[in-house]
């Protein structure tokens, strides 16, 4: 479809044709029986009907040239002083098309701030010609009417009005349209928000789907181990099942939260202590197969620091950024993670740095980045999930690059109080 130099080129293509025809039939009115119109109005009429016609022949050629458009309104100004001149100059019924033709003209987003001087031009010769006789016709309004004081004043005003309306309805068309395209750029946001969450979306709804369909088997081992359990005469054997037991339903737990997420925790917050919290988490990632060859240290204050929050929940975010930081340094020659907990004021502060290559500044969470994962195999919502936990519960989690390279994650968290 080919472009338009106008805003609606169909509405403004129908109005030529419309006007076209108003001009033809006002043209006829001369032939009338006592006709109050003179031969300058019907030849003026016919002149503008035959004008605005060719206007609309020739308008798909056109359609994209302002010129065309603004060349069309200075015509329709200037043959409108002779309507207003011949029908009673100040007090023709005519003025008010003035203001007609250059609404429409801002309505169709044409820029010509030209118009309205030109118009008001327009305007004072149709009234000043008419006081003057530069046209003759019948006048039947009052002599008081065309007094010389009187018609400067109101063509004055009429003026005033003539310019303020051209120049105010443009800016008032130009700030609707600003608006509109900033509604235009919010929606193509939200739309490019949508298309980004989408893909977290899908992953979630088959996380969900997976993690319902585990659980009743997952049910059904449980009840086995446990009447294996009962039975056993071995002591070994009944240690055994009840490890494999305990790992089961932590597994079991752990769906439980995948079913649930996007609904927030309704799990009661308890007093933490994050060095033994920690010490455990290390101890488990001591023997995970990414840790192989990795030294992972600790450095924890003398004495324990205690907050308010779900145990578990907890665990499973300080595994999980220790766990990104082991994968990252895995490739690299240097393998160094390094966890330390201190008191920041009121807040312990838990600092997890690795020699890995760092985070890039695409993939950071949450604010600071769009999301994503490098790694082959992630999914790249871990660290959110995590951000998103520490920050509901009060905390602050920032992640960026460690000044000896690498990356550094560091969660802030309310210490503990008993009130």
């Amino acid at each position: 479809m080919h472009g338009s130099a106008v805003l609606y080129p169909d509405i403004v293509r129908r109005n030529m044709a419309l006007v076209s025809f108003l001009g033809f039939a006002g043209s006829c009115l001369w032939f009338l029986p006592n006709s109050p119109f003179s031969s300058v109005f019907s030849v003026s009429a016919l002149v503008l009907g035959t004008a605005h016609l060719a206007a609309w022949l020739a308008f798909p050629r056109f359609r994209e040239v302002p010129f065309f458009f603004i060349s069309l309104a200075w015509f329709n100004v200037a043959l409108l002083a002779f309507f207003v001149c011949d029908t009673g100059g100040i007090s023709s019924p005519f003025v008010f098309l003035f203001f007609w033709i250059m609404i429409s003209q801002a309505i169709s987003g044409v820029e010509d701030r030209w118009l309205p001087f030109f118009t008001a031009a327009c305007y004072l010769f149709s009234v000043y010609g008419d006081v003057m006789a530069l046209v003759e016709h019948p006048h039947t309004v009052a002599p008081g009417v065309y007094d010389p004081v009187f018609a400067a004043v109101v063509s004055g005003l009429n003026c005033v009005y003539i310019i303020l309306a051209g120049l105010s309805s443009r800016d008032i068309i130009n700030a609707v349209l600003l608006k509109l395209e900033r509604s235009s750029l919010k929606q193509d946001e939200l739309v490019r928000k949508f298309a980004e969450i989408s893909p977290y979306s899908q992953i979630g709804t088959a996380m969900h789907r997976i993690a319902h369909d585990l659980r009743t088997p997952l049910a059904s081992a449980l009840g086995y181990l446990d009447f294996k359990a009962a039975k056993a005469s071995d002591k070994d054997d009944a240690e055994l099942l009840k490890m494999i037991s305990e790992s089961l339903e932590e597994m079991s737990s752990m769906l439980t939260q995948i079913t649930c997420y996007g609904r927030r925790s309704d799990k009661r917050r308890e007093k933490v202590a994050l060095k033994a919290l920690l010490t455990g988490v290390r101890a488990m990632l001591s023997f995970h197969p990414a840790a192989a060859g990795v030294e992972l240290t600790a450095q924890f204050p003398d004495g324990e620091l205690h907050v308010a929050i779900p145990r578990h929940e907890l665990q499973l975010a300080l595994f999980n950024v220790i766990k990104n930081s082991l994968d990252a340094v895995g490739p690299r020659a240097e393998k160094k993670v390094k966890v330390v907990l201190r008191r920041a004021g009121s807040q312990a502060e838990v600092e997890v740095s690795d020699t890995g290559p760092g985070i890039p500044p695409g993939l950071l969470p949450g604010p600071l980045g769009g999301g994503g994962t490098s790694k082959a195999d992630g999914a790249g919502i871990g660290l959110e999930i995590t951000s998103d936990f520490i920050r509901e519960n009060g905390g602050e989690f920032e992640i960026g690059t460690d000044p000896r390279g690498g990356a550094l994650v560091r969660i802030k968290l309310p210490l503990y109080s008993a009130a």
